[in-house]
């Protein structure tokens, strides 16, 4: 390898992409900042999805990290896996030598240092700096005036505990409903449909959004006038791709069980909540 490929690559970003869309997005941000700040190239590293049901959705929405994508990682091992002895030993020797995880924490300043990032970096001010520039390249949803979009996440959250209840879904479309009786339609966006049909019934029209991709659910879940949010990072990107009225969006308390730091970086205040007993 001559120097000068060496210090190129030693003299870099590179930001790692797993997790869900909504995770991806975060990413994104992430990346976006440390490249405004620093400004140094900034990379991609997408081995994190070489495995598992999770796929890179980000260009679905219209933005391609692929031109910025470090190919050769596809086939490494992915710093959060099974063999991190090796995942840290190749990422070191290609460089940067410095490798970043979420769990270790990190100082601002550090931004200005070549490093591998690790992590979901779910902060909503980070999103905050760089939102105008997402949402100039997501296509802008079909507005739906007088109707609710649902997100129902339960998947892995119903093992984690996670997932909302039931009752949270009444209780959130009825607060709704009283504050605005021109509601006329519900629109449920989830990865768990049946338990939709079964349990949510509310009285007025209900449309189960079913056999579509995240990215387009996505989209659409943005573009109702009022939204019931479910736990996670999904419909919280929904509730950010299009400027909302605060009082129109509903969410549960505690928004992150376990992490009042992280809940407290992530969470938009002026959002309705309502407690979960």
């Amino acid at each position: 390898m001559s120097p000068g490929i060496r210090r190129r690559r030693r003299n870099r970003h590179v930001v790692a992409v797993f997790g869900g869309l909504g995770n991806q997005l975060f990413q994104y941000c992430w990346a976006t900042k440390i490249a405004s700040d620093s400004g140094l190239p900034t990379y991609f590293d997408t081995s994190g999805l070489r495995s598992g049901t999770r796929r890179l959705e980000l260009q679905n929405l219209g933005i391609n990290i692929r031109d910025c994508e470090l190919r050769l990682m596809r086939f490494m091992p992915f710093v959060g896996g099974r063999a991190q002895w090796a995942a840290y030993a190749v990422r070191k020797l290609l460089g940067p030598r410095r490798v970043v995880t979420e769990a270790s924490g990190h100082a601002l300043g550090d931004l200005h240092t070549p490093s591998w990032w690790y992590g979901y970096w779910q902060s909503r001010a980070t999103v905050l700096d760089v939102l105008e520039s997402v949402r100039r390249i997501v296509p802008t949803p079909v507005l739906a005036p007088s109707t609710v979009g649902m997100h129902v996440r339960r998947g892995d959250f119903v093992g984690l505990r996670l997932a909302a209840s039931e009752e949270y879904y009444r209780r959130a479309l009825s607060r709704l409903r009283a504050a605005y009786p021109t509601i006329k339609h519900v629109f449920i966006y989830s990865d768990d449909p049946g338990w939709c049909q079964q349990n949510l019934v509310f009285g007025i029209p209900t449309t189960i959004v079913v056999g579509r991709r995240p990215s387009e659910d996505l989209i659409a879940l943005s573009g109702h006038e009022f939204m019931v949010l479910s736990r996670g990072t999904f419909g919280w990107w929904a509730a950010h791709l299009v400027e909302h009225n605060p009082d129109k969006i509903v969410v549960p308390m505690p928004y992150l069980p376990g992490s009042p730091d992280k809940e407290s970086q992530l969470l938009d205040h002026a959002w309705q909540a309502i407690a979960e007993s």
